[in-house]
């Protein structure tokens, strides 16, 4: 990142919190569209809540680590072959792996883990769903 970058960034975070101390009603997304004032409606930003947008930002910022983590040398086969075997012992059988590859996640903007699994970064994504299903498992 360069100086101008960092720089920009400060000072956007900066005037974002002076600007939100003076419409503390508003969440940060409404503060984001009154500022931009976009020629159309943007109800999908515009609703979202902060919780929503924190817990999205997580999601980002992990998805982003895996992505970073992901070794780019590995056969693209054999990187599908291992995350097949993690959902297996993950779900507990093969059975279920298959299932779920071909169940509808919202947490994939509504796309099925199997759609995702051809690209190094559907499948890190895919990873971090399975770590966080991990997380949350009693």
């Amino acid at each position: 990142m360069s100086e101008q970058q960092l720089n920009t960034q400060k000072e956007l975070i900066k005037i974002l919190k002076e600007t939100w101390q003076h419409y503390p009603e508003l969440r940060l997304t409404q503060l984001i569209i009154n500022a931009i004032t976009p020629q159309g409606p943007c109800p999908k930003v515009f609703y979202t809540t902060d919780e929503q947008l924190v817990e999205r930002l997580k999601l980002l910022s992990e998805y982003m680590l895996i992505k970073e983590k992901t070794d780019t040398s590995t056969d693209s086969i054999e990187d599908i072959l291992t995350l097949h075997r993690e959902i297996i012992n993950y779900l507990g059988s093969s059975a279920a792996a298959d299932v779920w590859l071909y169940t509808i996640l919202p947490m994939l903007e509504n796309l099925r883990p199997i759609d995702c699994i051809s690209t190094s970064q559907g499948r890190a994504h895919i990873r971090h769903i399975l770590n966080q299903m991990r997380r949350e498992k009693p």
